[in-house]
Formats: C-alpha cells, structure tokens, sequence
C-alpha cells in the first residue's frame, strides 16, 4: 500500500490526518463515486434497485471471505444492534429458566442495552469491572459458572482500545455452556479476525468505520447451528427463499440460509458498499492488516518516546486505537487545528489508525501531543 495509492483511493484526505475511523470512515473514492452516480440515477428516475441488490450480494461473499466464514452464515443488517437484538430474541427461547449474562464495565451500549432488557424475562446482567480499560478473560473466567448463557464482548473496546482475548474466551464459554458473542466494529477490517478461529456464535461488523462502508450497511456472522434456530424478527420480502419471485403471499418459504434474517437493503449505499469492499480485497487483508499493526507498534513507542499519558495495552491486548491525553476536548482542539481528525471518548483523546495513514502521521501526531502536556 504505497502513499501514491492512498492518494488516488482518498484524494479528499491531502493535507488531513484523519485518526477517528473509529467514529466513521472517510469515503473511498470508488464507494463515493458509486454514491454519487447511484444518487444522480435516483434523481433521474433510473436508479437500478435490482443491480443494487447484486451488490448486496457481492458485499456479503466478500465480508465471508475476509472473516473465514461461509455465506450462507452472513446476513445483511443495517447496525450492530440489529445483530444483538436477534440474538436477544432467541435467548429465552433457548433458556427458558433464564441465567446471567456476562459483559464489561463501560461497554458500547449496543453490546449492552439489548442484553439489559432481558433482565425483565429472567436473565441476571453481570457488569465486569475494567482494568486499565479493558476487562481480561480471566475476569470473565472467574464470573462464568453453570448458570450462564451469554458472554458478549467487544473485540476491540471502542473508548480505550483495548484487544479481548477471543481464545481464552471461546474455552470460558465452552465450559459454562454459554454463547459468544461479539461486536467486531472497531476490529474487522483492521485487524485480523477469523469466525471459525476461535468459534464465534455470533458477530455483528457495521460498514461505516474499518470496512470503509456508509452508516446503515453492516454484516451478522452466525454459527450454523445458531444461524438454523434463529427466527427473523422482520421477516419481510428478503427473509424469503427466492425474494424476486416472493413478492406477495400468501405462502411463506423461508430461506433455509442467514439470508432470512437480512433486513431490506438501503439500495443507494449497498452500491456504494460493494466498492468499499472491492478496495479491500484488492488491497489484502494480510497488507491491510500488517501496514496497521506496523502502525499500532509505531505509535506505542512514539507516545512512550514522548512521555505522552495513554493507556497501554501491550502487543498482546493492543489495537489500532489509541486512547490518550487527559483534557481530551482541550486537546482535541489542539489537534484539530493542525489539521488532525480525532475523537474524545470518556475524557481522553482517542486515536484510531487504519490504512491511509502514514508513519509520518503517527510520529508527528505523537510529537504534538508530547508539546501538549
């Protein structure tokens, strides 16, 4: 990935240093290209919903095949939460005895809410305290017992950054009989992460942050076996086994496929959607997923140089986001008016790097926030 074609692939992005992808991607140039031409069709009265919806099925063979995973196991969904709703419609059903429900201090609340309204059908929530931002597997192996049925996790923490221990977890859940779950929004098209390495039973990846997509697109893994016993909650024309000839009733074949749990697409960003993800093929995974690493190490060492306060996870538990700097708005500020694009979250400056930046970003980005202190 050379700076020459992350400068045709991003032309917008000369002279910003774009370190918030964490909260949002910046559009690609072919997605934005295939946004802008599907927008102008709209307009127009020629947008082709049908070709749309080819796109939407490229898109999900794509995001199998950057996760390990098999089609058929994917399904379209608009958000996370969408994701963890499914799931939390079913876990009655599966326990009707109820059981506890194991997450962490200060999850995103998409991994949380959802899990929470269960408490009013039998379930007990469990909160795990964080250490240094993060809660540890071990946290989770001490609270698991015979009586719990789900452990829902983020793969990277979305405030601090911190990288959960998926194979210890995977063992903790396989002991206790419980479910894994995990939202992968701050991990899946930054770092590596395989569905079937360790067994995840179900996973929820929205579009817009390291898949380069647009708000609204995102993608379900599930377990074959899970994916069989789930019931769509919005069974509608998708949900179908053959939606284009299943336009009306008054029978209903269901998909035998996760396809059955897709909600209708956003027709104009799955056009876009299916670029974003051809970028990332063409790219690799395994560069894409080395040139952010490399990054992650490089900006380790270069805060630690400068004796800039972050919260420093290791090689082991470390991710692509950075969370620094108390007096975070102060310092966003700052920040900003050099040209660069962060987030605050929880009262830090929260960095989060991904294949357009450079070593010479992170280094300079690093040598203001050490004058900032």
């Amino acid at each position: 990935m050379s700076p020459e074609e992350m400068e045709r692939l991003f032309p917008n992005l000369r002279g910003t240093t774009y370190m918030n992808t964490a909260s949002l991607a910046p559009g690609c140039g072919p997605a934005v290209n295939a946004l802008t031409a599907a927008a102008n069709d709209w307009a127009r009265g020629r947008l082709d919903w049908a070709e749309a919806e080819r796109a939407g099925e490229e898109a999900r063979v794509l995001f199998a095949h950057l996760v390990g995973g098999r089609t058929d196991c994917v399904a379209l969904v608009p958000t996370a939460s969408a994701v963890a709703g499914l799931v939390a419609a079913y876990l009655p059903k599966r326990f009707p005895e109820g059981g506890t429900i194991l997450v962490g201090e200060e999850e995103f609340t998409s991994n949380l809410f959802p899990w929470r309204l269960l408490e009013a059908r039998g379930f007990a929530l469990r909160t795990l305290p964080q250490r240094n931002g993060g809660v540890p597997a071990e946290s989770f192996e001490r609270a698991a017992d015979g009586v719990t049925r789900l452990i829902a996790v983020s793969a990277v923490q979305s405030a601090t950054g911190y990288r959960v221990d998926l194979n210890h977890l995977r063992e903790v859940a396989d002991r206790s009989g419980a479910l894994l779950y995990v939202d992968a929004a701050q991990a899946v098209g930054a770092l590596p992460l395989d569905v079937t390495l360790p067994r995840i039973d179900a996973l929820a990846a929205p579009s817009h942050k390291f898949l380069l997509g647009t708000r609204g697109m995102g993608y379900a893994y599930f377990e074959p076996s899970l994916r069989d016993a789930l019931e769509p909650l919005w069974a509608g024309w998708k949900a179908a086994a053959e939606p284009l000839t299943s336009f009306y009733g008054p029978e209903m074949t269901l998909s035998a496929t996760a396809s059955r749990l897709d909600m209708s697409l956003a027709w104009i960003n799955a056009l876009a959607e299916r670029e974003s993800m051809v970028v990332l093929r063409g790219l690799g995974a395994a560069q894409v997923h080395g040139h952010n690493l490399g990054l992650a190490a490089l900006m380790r060492q270069s805060l630690l140089e400068r004796g800039v306060p972050f919260l420093d996870h290791g090689a082991e538990h470390g991710s692509t986001i950075f969370a620094c700097a108390p007096r975070g708005a102060l310092v966003a500020e700052r920040l900003r008016e050099a040209g660069v694009v962060a987030a605050v979250r929880a009262g830090r400056v929260r960095l989060s790097l991904h294949l357009y930046n450079t070593p010479e970003q992170v280094r300079g980005v690093a040598a203001l926030l050490g004058d900032l202190r």
